[in-house]
């Protein structure tokens, strides 16, 4: 995994920080229902999901598709 690969999960925490959005909004919640907590997920946590997990990029690539068709006004 990437974390496992000489950067620990604090570094790799402050690079999502600094390349992704943290702010989920503005969204179509009708399209980004939020599931067991208060606000969608923002950009950031589906790269730090990403990064922890060790998503191969062609799914790093497809998720962050669907998030920006979410993210899309009706």
């Amino acid at each position: 995994d990437r974390v496992g690969r000489g950067m620990s999960a604090d570094k790799w925490l402050a690079v999502v920080a600094a390349a992704a959005e943290g702010y989920p909004f503005p969204t179509n919640l009708d399209r980004d229902v939020p599931l067991d907590r208060l606000t969608p997920p923002a950009q950031s946590d589906i790269m730090a999901l990403a990064v922890m997990e060790g998503w191969p990029s062609d799914r790093f690539i497809k998720e962050l598709n669907e998030y920006d068709v979410r993210h899309r006004s009706a």
